[in-house]
């Protein structure tokens, strides 16, 4: 079930943050998007908008909005990072799959039972150890798609 943007913006307001311009439509786009977009990806579509927004204030606002626990970052490789919002696509848990020669994202969700009992004991494994109340966690899978291996 989607949140509707009010529901974001009253829940970055209650975090004590101020909902600027820029975040205002970092939050449109998410949420009429279908899959999680970079910082550059986010420009263009602003841009795309008619809107002039530097790419440092674009920077700026996601890093605000993953604060706030609005977005939620995606580690795609050493230096690259997608977003997407926190109580959309995210309220079904998911992973991802990143392909190293054309970028494409893959978001895996249909996890078999052997998979799910795996990530719950590698979990509790990382609990115990580091006595740490682990509450979330993300995979993302790096390599070559379908597509880029023929």
């Amino acid at each position: 079930m989607k949140n509707s943007r009010a529901q974001f913006e009253k829940r970055f307001r209650q975090g004590g943050y101020r909902l600027t311009s820029s975040r205002r439509v970092i939050l449109d786009i998410l949420h009429s998007g279908a899959k999680p977009l970079s910082a550059d990806d986010i420009y263009l579509a602003i841009r795309a908008k008619n809107k002039n927004v530097g790419l440092t204030t674009i920077y700026r606002a996601v890093n605000g909005l993953v604060k706030a626990s609005l977005l939620r970052k995606i580690v795609t490789s050493a230096d690259q990072f997608r977003y997407e919002l926190v109580g959309e696509r995210t309220c079904e848990h998911h992973h991802q799959l990143v392909c190293r020669k054309c970028d494409s994202l893959i978001e895996y969700k249909n996890f078999s039972a052997e998979e799910i009992q795996l990530i719950e004991r590698i979990e509790k494994l990382v609990s115990d150890k580091h006595d740490f109340a682990i509450d979330d966690h993300q995979i993302c899978f790096i390599g070559i798609c379908k597509r880029c291996k023929k």
